[in-house]
């Protein structure tokens, strides 16, 4: 039933994350809608999970024009700034 569904939805769980996100989305992307990821971030926020959210103005899906290379040196250091460092 509806209440199943809700146990096993993501948006509906976002405190259950325990993981930092890095979201990018590109404001002309045909296939998701922008603002899906827009309420995603909001969500995130109220929620306290920590992200980063990143908007590319007139870039497609798979930013396609200028944006990849920027999401990629984005993720570059989102990830550098969370990597374990610790001796093993």
């Amino acid at each position: 039933g509806e209440a199943e569904l809700a146990k096993m939805s993501t948006v509906d769980n976002l405190a259950l994350l325990s993981v930092p996100l890095s979201i990018h989305h590109g404001t002309d992307d045909a296939l998701v809608p922008h603002e899906w990821s827009v309420d995603l971030a909001d969500r995130l926020e109220k929620a306290g999970v920590p992200h980063r959210f990143y908007s590319y103005e007139g870039e497609d899906h798979n930013l396609s024009r200028e944006g990849f290379r920027l999401a990629l040196a984005r993720d570059e250091l989102f990830f550098r700034e969370r990597m374990d460092r610790s001796p093993r």
